[in-house]
């Protein structure tokens, strides 16, 4: 008989929790486990196919923040009908919701799975300190994808650290598919930063946007990709506009074969202001692509030499000069994806450690 697993997130926007998602469900649904999603507000319909087409049975429930009590009552209903045998919660410090339902529902296995080192809820500090508490008083169970992000919500607390794993082989350099995609969109002869990821405030886009106006006083045929969509697209494109970029900055929305894109590309920008383990990085290296983040995001991600971090403290003319640096380095692209497949990352070797967790868990009760 097929066990339960139940994931409540905030949303199905295209973010990093879905794409963790439908990267495990399949493996997880040839282990025997089936997996229900539970989420909140208007979901992307191209993100809710795809994780649909991974194996995710989808149940929307009212937002928390516009409907609290009935966010909750929804919940406890969902969880009393499927009497789930595993509750697992992605919502970093909103998990308290689903961990109150989950634990009113009678539910024996609650998981806190923690994917970010931040958050920008807004709330005092002690307000934040005993969401993090009761996190540890309502949960079984600890998660996070990195050491990170686990220390941001359990502190000195035991959890297990799950890397977000990815198909390495799929994101391979393709020479085939960086033609074909220059071309498409009219941007052979250019050196191409790129960002993908939800267009949210962690993202810090208009860092992005400072480095590429200091590029362009260094090399006029440079140009920012952004893969994506979000609740900030009008801000960012007015913020382009008011910089004078409208020509030199290209949003391609969401795409569901983002790995041809990393092909395209000559380096990904990650300066956000916090993230645990943002599965870009992973993506980016698996093509051999250069990448260069903030020292808030994970430190564990600096796998291949092409791959650095820096202080958001630094200006974004000395980003700017890093970056066209990493650019210009000696990098066998394919190669990197060879050396990715021997590293934690690779879901051909996080997987069994995530479906192991699992069945010691069940073996549990």
């Amino acid at each position: 008989m097929s066990k339960i697993l139940l994931n409540f997130i905030s949303g199905i926007k295209g973010g990093g929790v879905e794409q963790y998602l439908q990267n495990n469900t399949p493996a997880i649904k040839r282990a025997g486990i089936t997996s229900y999603v539970v989420y909140q507000h208007t979901p992307d319909a191209q993100s809710l196919d795809a994780l649909e087409h991974s194996g995710c049975i989808c149940i929307r429930i009212p937002e928390k923040k516009s409907h609290p009590l009935k966010n909750v009552i929804e919940s406890i209903k969902i969880i009393k009908a499927l009497h789930p045998d595993i509750v697992e919660c992605h919502e970093d410090l909103a998990n308290v919701f689903p961990l109150i339902a989950s634990r009113i529902a009678g539910s024996k296995i609650r998981i806190a799975h923690i994917h970010s080192n931040g958050s920008d809820f807004k709330a005092p500090r002690i307000i934040i300190k005993y969401m993090k508490k009761a996190i540890c008083l309502l949960s079984t169970d600890y998660i996070a994808c990195s050491i990170n992000a686990g220390r941001y919500i359990f502190a000195n607390r035991k959890f297990e650290v799950i890397p977000n794993g990815i198909e390495v082989g799929r994101f391979k350099f393709s020479i085939a598919e960086r033609n074909l995609l220059r071309k498409k969109y009219n941007l052979e002869g250019n050196l191409l930063m790129g960002s993908i990821g939800r267009l949210t405030l962690v993202k810090n886009h208009l860092r992005m946007f400072e480095i590429l106006k200091e590029a362009k006083l260094i090399n006029e045929h440079v140009k920012l990709v952004i893969i994506g969509n979000g609740e900030l697209e009008r801000t960012l494109k007015e913020q382009i506009s008011t910089m004078g970029l409208e020509d030199d900055v290209l949003f391609l929305g969401f795409l569901r074969n983002v790995h041809y894109f990393y092909s395209m590309i000559d380096i990904l920008l990650i300066p956000s202001f916090y993230e645990g383990g943002p599965i870009t990085s992973i993506e980016a290296q698996a093509s051999g692509l250069p990448v260069l983040m903030s020292t808030t995001v994970n430190q564990d991600l600096k796998i291949l030499p092409t791959t650095k971090t820096e202080s958001l403290n630094l200006p974004a003319a000395e980003w700017c000069k890093i970056a066209l640096h990493l650019c210009q380095m000696k990098n066998n692209r394919s190669y990197a994806n060879v050396v990715m497949k021997r590293t934690e990352y690779n879901l051909d070797n996080s997987i069994p450690k995530l479906i192991s967790y699992y069945l010691d868990l069940l073996k549990r009760g």
